[in-house]
């Protein structure tokens, strides 16, 4: 039957499409609540804390399966007053673990050991990225395809402890490459002034 064949008489009323139109926007708006909480629980799940640390989307990239190295990037709010520091990080993924940045020497891009680890200013989110800081992981115990999660155990001056799962995504690229020491043993990294260095290339 018409809608129009449907209009009460009594124009006050609302007729019957329009009740209808009103169930309808309800329940949609119901689904969209719901599945705003979904997404709402799932963002959450990414977040770590430790005291007043909170680590944020711990990934690593995909890398070829001859690849011997490889990384592990997030972000780290510091919410304390006081500094902390990243001083290093465990996983049964590596042989080795170690804080590392990138620094221009003579326009030249190096990979340098941060034998102290990264500094954390209070109030401060530290961002872990491609061509930046990031946890090296030497010598993989298996190789980083898209869709395995591993545990990384991450090590605070301050705020200790902190373990984390790390998803393996295959991300565009931001920032500089780790390039072809992702390649490399770790016996074939330079030595210099007391840090590890290597050449990167994009």
């Amino acid at each position: 039957m018409p809608c129009k064949a449907l209009i009460a008489a009594d124009v006050n009323k609302l007729d019957y499409c329009e009740i209808f139109q009103m169930k309808y926007l309800a329940k949609i708006k119901c689904i969209s609540a719901i599945l705003l909480i979904v997404f709402s629980v799932a963002s959450r799940a990414e977040e770590y804390r430790a005291g007043d640390l909170i680590v944020v989307d711990p990934w690593s990239r995909p890398l070829p399966e001859v690849s011997v190295n490889g990384a592990a990037y997030m972000n780290i709010h510091n919410q304390s007053a006081k500094p902390d520091r990243i001083t290093g990080a465990a996983s049964e993924i590596a042989e080795k673990i170690e804080i590392h940045t990138h620094v221009n020497e003579g326009g030249l891009m190096k990979m340098v050991h941060l034998e102290h680890g990264a500094e954390l200013p209070p109030g401060e989110m530290v961002t872990f990225q491609p061509g930046g800081l990031h946890v090296m992981l030497l010598g993989l115990t298996s190789p980083l395809k898209v869709g395995l999660e591993y545990k990384l155990t991450l090590m605070f001056e301050v705020a200790g402890e902190m373990e984390v799962t790390v998803r393996v995504e295959d991300r565009e690229s931001s920032g500089m490459d780790h390039g072809s020491h992702m390649n490399k043993p770790e016996g074939e990294v330079e030595a210099h002034s007391g840090h590890m260095k290597t050449s990167v290339s994009d």
